[in-house]
């Protein structure tokens, strides 16, 4: 315990090894006599203040992804199912175990004391030994704050060691904790017994009075006053320096060893199982079910996707509605077709450069508990997407392209639905890149369209390729934008008669000059295929790069 700033969730991160950024930390972290370093981890967990979930998911659905995941591989299919069963009934939580978690700001489901108990049934399904808390009743009325501590002194008596950061508990709660850590400016000012601590204090000429919380009086006594700061910073001084002259360090060991006669074998638990816990099919098989639970239970993703795509599509033929295939048509069905390219890019981008921005911290966290492979969560995510890739782009041309009337042949239709999936893919793939590079999501939005800007602007209608500025020429050897549009134009217009009225200026008599007047080149088809192939390996794998770097950067 103690005020704001004292250094307790510093202190909780420390001991639990997580969330240190950039602080430099001296010491030795002991269980129980031997050394626990980084491998601490594996004798225990840690609930930390934040509550973290994939909304989409249901509390059973949850638990199992944490049971799959973070149970030792000896662990059957059944015997994970009972435990996440226990934990349940547990923690009280058999009533909503088939509801919705729920999405801050889109959808509510759980309340804050269902969510804080979901937290700490996730940490206890592998039954450690040592659990960290952290401010496990924030912004939880009494009586849910009540209930949360009532869980864990439960958990406490069927044997585990729980070590809990809190804030001015009501009295109830402050009564069932059994010892006691003050903090004040990161000295320590108290530790013991929490019934000893009122006559520690009072010893020292600071009286609690009578009917009063305790946790109260203390957080009082140790608070710094802004209007009163060398007066308060000299209490703490002299209640820390009081508290050290009486306890000298084998004091503090004893007292840290009162709490167990028979203590676990810690050395042998951390040299247990170490690295991931589950196998890599089993990693696999838990994301991939979650990133498709995921799509097809997000509020607005499959409904807002396909009904914009659709009337975008609606809206394109009857903008090009029957065009006609005359030399002065020829750039509207040019027009019409960029269009294509465009959409298919700019749906497929914004719809995922939120995604890892608001992902992170789920993601951080899961990380931190060793739970699977960087390269697997991003290879189900977008393994999990391919369908609405394939068909998203198909619910796009079908109406689309017969309403305007582009060339009725089966290929030249199938040719067209092809480079539509590329580019939508390619443009998904550029989305990964900005989403991870992008630490919020206003951040990812801002950064979003001026990605993409210069491709959209060297992609062909605007600027003729050989017309681009050399210092910029670069730029169409990566543009999915000018591979798309080239291929549907050559696809369009190749093998094509254009028709010219009597007093038409510049006829264009076949779809050969149509290409070439773009700077295209009509044997460039294939090629246009293969490189926007590439383009989706490619802006996959720097998608996965970025990403790996930001989460290797982020100290957990």
């Amino acid at each position: 315990m103690g005020a704001s700033g004292a250094g307790k969730s510093t202190l909780m991160n420390i001991l639990a090894h997580r969330n240190q950024g950039n602080l430099t930390v001296t010491g030795t972290v002991l269980l129980n006599g031997e050394e626990g370093g980084t491998d601490i981890g594996h004798v225990s967990a840690y609930v930390q203040q934040e509550d973290l979930f994939v909304g989409t998911l249901t509390v059973k659905e949850h638990l199992i992804f944490h049971a799959l995941l973070r149970l030792r591989r000896s662990y059957t299919t059944a015997q994970r199912v009972e435990r996440v069963e226990n934990v349940i009934q547990e923690l009280g939580l058999a009533k909503c175990s088939d509801t919705l978690i729920g999405i801050p700001g889109k959808t509510k489901s759980l309340s804050g004391g269902e969510k804080k108990r979901l937290s700490f049934a996730s940490e206890i399904l592998t039954n450690p030994p040592l659990l960290f808390v952290d401010e496990p009743t924030s912004g939880l009325d009494s009586f849910h704050a009540e209930n949360v501590v009532s869980a864990l002194r439960g958990m406490s008596v069927t044997g585990r060691t729980i070590l809990c950061t809190i804030h001015q508990p009501a009295s109830e709660v402050y009564a069932m904790f059994d010892r006691l850590l003050l903090l004040a400016e990161g000295r320590t000012v108290y530790l013991g017994k929490r019934k000893e601590a009122v006559a520690h204090f009072e010893n020292l000429g600071y009286k609690c009075p009578e009917n009063y919380n305790p946790a109260d009086f203390f957080v009082h006594t140790l608070a710094i006053i802004p209007t009163k700061q060398k007066e308060c910073r000299q209490r703490v001084k002299t209640l820390a320096d009081a508290f050290r002259s009486r306890q000298n360090a084998s004091e503090l060991q004893q007292s840290a060893n009162e709490q167990s006669t028979e203590p676990p074998k810690i050395r042998e638990e951390l040299r247990a199982e170490k690295g991931f816990k589950a196998t890599l099919l089993t990693q696999f098989t838990a994301l991939f079910r979650r990133a498709w639970i995921t799509n097809i239970r997000e509020p607005n993703l499959l409904r807002v996707k396909f009904v914009q795509t659709l009337f975008t599509a609606i809206l394109v033929g009857l903008v090009y509605l029957q065009v006609g295939r005359k030399t002065e048509q020829v750039q509207n069905i040019n027009g019409a077709l960029f269009f294509f390219v465009t959409q298919m890019s700019l749906t497929n981008m914004f719809s995922v450069i939120q995604a890892l921005p608001l992902e992170m911290p789920v993601f951080l966290r899961e990380r931190g508990n060793k739970m699977y492979r960087i390269s697997l969560y991003f290879l189900c995510k977008t393994l999990s997407e391919v369908p609405f890739n394939i068909g998203l782009p198909l619910f796009f041309v079908i109406p689309a392209y017969w309403m305007i009337g582009l060339k009725e042949t089966a290929s030249s239709f199938f040719f067209c639905y092809l480079i539509l999936v590329f580019v939508g893919d390619i443009s998904q793939s550029a989305g990964y890149i900005v989403s991870a590079m992008s630490s919020t999501v206003p951040v990812a939005l801002a950064l979003g369209p001026a990605f993409v800007m210069p491709f959209l602007l060297f992609g062909g209608l605007f600027i003729k390729s050989s017309e681009i500025p050399v210092y910029f020429d670069w730029i169409r050897y990566i543009n999915w934008f000018y591979y798309g549009f080239e291929g549907l134009v050559i696809n369009e217009w190749r093998d094509t008669d254009v028709a010219c009225s009597i007093n038409t200026v510049g006829c264009l008599p076949n779809g050969t000059v149509v290409i070439e007047s773009l700077g295209f080149k009509e044997e460039h088809f294939r090629l246009d295929l293969v490189l926007l192939g590439v383009l989706i390996v490619a802006a996959r794998l720097i998608a996965y790069i970025v990403l790996r770097i930001r989460v290797l950067l982020s100290k957990t």
